[in-house]
């Protein structure tokens, strides 16, 4: 006879990733009121990281503002975006690189 657990999975993240709701030394996801709310959990996980990726970038933007378009291209393809990408998106926004970083991260 086999029995069905309705426990949610352990999950933690293997790479090290820094997050306030993310335990550094284990990768475990530091929040408790989700804890048995698999889908809630999965969802807030998903959520939460890319906002706190968005406004990092954002951050780290708004330190270069004075930048030329050769250091705005050269920011962005930091952050991994493709050069034509960036070359494109800062065009499109008149060379500004936090509306480009917008852009970049809404689409």
């Amino acid at each position: 006879m086999r029995y069905i657990s309705f426990e949610p999975p352990n999950m933690r993240f293997v790479t090290k990733v820094w997050h306030p709701k993310i335990s550094s030394q284990s990768g475990a996801i530091c929040l408790d009121i989700l804890k048995d709310h698999l889908i809630y959990l999965t969802f807030a996980v998903c959520s939460r990281l890319p906002q706190f990726l968005r406004h990092s970038m954002l951050e780290a933007f708004a330190i270069t503002s004075s930048l030329g378009i050769e250091e705005k291209v050269q920011k962005l393809l930091e952050m991994s975006f493709p050069e034509v990408l960036a070359r494109n998106t800062l065009e499109a926004v008149g060379g500004d690189e936090n509306f480009a970083l917008e852009k970049l991260c809404s689409s």
